[in-house]
């Protein structure tokens, strides 16, 4: 989500189902996010203008253009990209539940050091210091418990990016779980 914009249309508080949507407009060749899972969402993508391609593990790369709906269900890994050197991608993106998704693109789309995509940043900065086995940096560790602090707590930072359990037992003190 790196120069997109997000425009919330419907959040779970205007809604007895609990989804949020968002319009969002990724510039050309602009990736969604490193892959991921929301473990207990469901995500329904509306294509508006561009064409996606959308990266699944488990199965071929499926494109979607203006007109096209695509559904990736809970647990699915993915991630995406506008597929045009060119032009702009613009779809509206629906998470049901979305249980405490809100702060989450709420603190992805702030405007600070760790702007746009902060959480996947760090977890990728993180990785890199853990490779080398030696432990985060302190302020690394302060900006990780701030960041989840920021987008909801740790419920929704798990929810929404499970490879992240690892650096957050390390920052609570417990083993590295490789």
């Amino acid at each position: 989500m790196g120069d997109d914009t997000f425009k919330f249309i419907e959040l779970p508080s205007q809604n007895p189902e609990g989804r949020l949507r968002a319009e969002v407009t990724m510039p050309p060749s602009d990736i969604l996010m490193p892959p991921h899972y929301p473990a207990k969402v469901d995500e329904h993508y509306d294509f508006l203008e561009g064409e996606m391609r959308i990266i699944i593990r488990e199965g071929e790369d499926v494109y979607c253009k203006a007109g096209d709906k695509h559904y990736n269900p809970p647990g699915s890994i993915h991630t995406g990209c506008n597929n045009s050197s060119t032009e702009n991608l613009r779809y509206i993106w629906t998470f049901q539940p979305a249980h405490d998704m809100e702060n989450f693109f709420k603190m992805c789309t702030e405007t600070h050091p760790l702007a746009q995509n902060a959480i996947f940043r760090l977890e990728q900065y993180l990785a890199e210091e853990l490779a080398g086995e030696k432990p985060p940096a302190e302020e690394s560790l302060r900006e990780l418990g701030a960041l989840i602090d920021k987008c909801g707590g740790l419920k929704t930072v798990l929810a929404m990016a499970p490879a992240m359990k690892k650096y957050i037992h390390f920052a609570q003190g417990i083993r590295l779980l490789r």
